[in-house]
């Protein structure tokens, strides 16, 4: 059946109405006329299939991954880089909208100049395909393992690991099941490649030791890291400073785009080295150390022990001394501490914030609270009860984290007049921003 396609998903699948129900088309640009079979039926909504283009959109383009259309982990390849940052503004104005009742400009998204070869993180699966032992990526919404073709995505040093390891896993021993990621540092290109699964440790080292490529090697069971070669951590530098990452701990996977939203995060909270700042589910300290130069103290909380560990040492490592660590909830940590704060950063997982880390949040009267979020439907959610306890959303800039993929990320501010006024210079800095939105496209 022919369908004009209207809008676009949170999936980046494009949105018509076919006999007045909503259907979502995976690959078809708004703006076109498209054929379409049915594949899925539900009671509000449907799924389809494209199957031809009867007027193609002037932005469609030709993916650069030979595996674009199987693989599932991007979504924009065939759409014009410029016009997957629109629609990704449009994805965030409306989510906020409709799940958050909040009606706010959304700024045109920080681009990149170039989409591709970004992430810094890739992980991998293992599976027996046709009698072999097989790594890749899962089919969208299975556990059917694609077999490896390459990735535009990762940088090309971390190709070469994949395509050596893929060839010689039989050699290594590595059972089905077993997850592999690897992550490469933006700042010396040392990698560090961890195992979640069997395999025979002696070969994989004897593997390792053969490359022509500076690897820490580690095991993972149970999430009990054994480091095989290599140093137990992975260094990195962003906004200046030094940081070792323990590997299981989490970092952002694009480096480039990551600088430019902690300059916004900077911006926004508008330190003059009198405030106290908190920064809530803080890693392994990026966002918290990269504050504290301009604060008068400032408090991470993590919930993954091993990040704070992380997180202490590299305030050591970079002679900060008014930084402090807690492990555990946002919620509990908050509360315990009882006391105020100028500026509150969130910058939780794609699940968003408890509302018990809300309350505790609000009740810390902070006037200046910088949320970072990758979600927006769960970012519609949460800034829905700040509004309903007096906090303005002053701005709302999506940085595009993820080029490619239906995610993206969004820095929002949120001001209350009513609290103390420590962050009111905030607003009046925002026009310093307008250099770095330059990048947009």
């Amino acid at each position: 059946m022919q369908a004009k396609i209207e809008g676009i998903s949170h999936r980046g699948e494009g949105v018509a109405r076919i006999d007045g129900k909503v259907v979502f088309i995976p690959y078809a640009i708004p703006g076109e006329e498209v054929e379409v079979e049915i594949v899925q039926e539900h009671k509000r909504f449907a799924r389809g299939k494209l199957t031809g283009i009867y007027t193609a959109s002037s932005d469609r383009r030709q993916p650069v991954c030979p595996a674009y259309y199987d693989c599932g982990g991007c979504a924009y390849q065939h759409v014009d880089y410029a016009r997957e940052l629109n629609l990704k503004r449009n994805v965030v104005q409306e989510t906020l909208k409709r799940l958050g009742g909040i009606e706010v400009k959304v700024l045109p998204v920080i681009g990149m100049e170039e989409p591709y070869r970004y992430r810094n993180k890739v992980v991998w699966h293992t599976a027996m395909v046709n009698g072999k032992i097989q790594m890749g990526f899962y089919r969208e919404g299975s556990h059917d393992l694609i077999p490896l073709g390459g990735c535009t995505l990762i940088h090309e040093d971390m190709e070469q690991v994949q395509n050596s390891l893929a060839a010689n896993l039989a050699t290594l021993e590595v059972q089905p099941g077993t997850e592999i990621s690897l992550r490469r540092s933006s700042w010396n290109g040392h990698m560090s490649l961890v195992l979640s699964g069997k395999c025979n440790n002696e070969a994989l080292s004897d593997w390792a030791l053969s490359l022509p490529t500076n690897l820490s090697l580690h095991i993972n069971q149970d999430s009990e890291i054994t480091t095989l070669q290599g140093a137990p951590y992975l260094e990195e530098q962003l906004c200046g400073l030094t940081f070792r990452v323990s590997p299981l701990a989490f970092l952002q996977v694009n480096h480039q785009q990551t600088e430019k939203l902690y300059q916004l995060i900077h911006q926004y909270a508008a330190l003059s080295g009198r405030e106290s700042v908190i920064d809530g589910f803080c890693g392994i300290g990026t966002i918290a150390l990269s504050l504290a130069k301009n604060a008068s103290q400032v408090t991470g909380v993590e919930l993954y022990p091993q990040a704070v560990a992380d997180a202490k040492q590299n305030a050591a490592i970079n002679s900060i001394q008014n930084a402090i660590f807690y492990a555990g909830s946002c919620e509990e940590i908050i509360t315990r501490l009882n006391q105020p704060f100028d500026v509150v950063v969130l910058d939780p997982p794609r699940a968003g914030c408890k509302a018990q880390t809300i309350e505790a949040v609000i009740k810390t009267g902070a006037p200046c609270i910088i949320y970072v979020s990758c979600n927006p439907s769960t970012l519609a959610r949460d800034l829905r009860l700040f509004a309903s306890s007096g906090y303005t959303i002053t701005e709302v800039q999506p940085v595009d984290m993820f080029p490619r993929t239906p995610h993206v990320e969004c820095i929002i501010m949120m001001t209350n007049s009513g609290s103390r006024n420590s962050c009111a210079k905030s607003r009046e800095n925002l026009h310093s921003c307008r250099n770095l939105r330059k990048t947009r496209f």
